[in-house]
């Protein structure tokens, strides 16, 4: 489910002409907990709820400033953070897995710039 979520998502900001909102944060956060899921990795699982989280609470700020509700939003930033604690809490949280969420969004800021100004 939480691959078919960033996917009806990713094809929303696709259609809007902004295929950066793929790379989001929050959103690939959504399609790590799916991957996780189907590959049985837990610290994969951590890392897309951990984004998940910051991206959550960065899209309520853009949202309580006006910014714009997306119809699909809800998927991949409430449906993919509950199915990632779900996952969880029966696959545990690995200890460390903060600092691979840490690594990997710096990467992720270093590779698309613009896709980390965005939730």
């Amino acid at each position: 489910m939480a691959i078919a979520f960033y996917t009806a998502h990713g094809t929303t900001w696709i259609l809007r002409g902004v295929p950066g909102g793929l790379l989001w944060a929050c959103h690939l956060g959504c399609l790590l907990v799916g991957i996780a899921l189907i590959a049985q990795r837990p610290w994969l699982n951590a890392v897309g709820v951990l984004w998940l989280a910051l991206g959550n609470i960065l899209w309520a700020i853009d949202l309580a400033w006006g910014g714009e509700f997306i119809i699909t939003s809800p998927l991949t930033h409430i449906g993919g953070v509950l199915i990632g604690f779900r996952y969880a809490r029966r696959a545990g949280f690995p200890r460390g897995s903060w600092l691979a969420a840490l690594a990997g969004i710096a990467a992720l800021h270093l590779l698309s710039p613009s896709a980390s100004t965005r939730v």
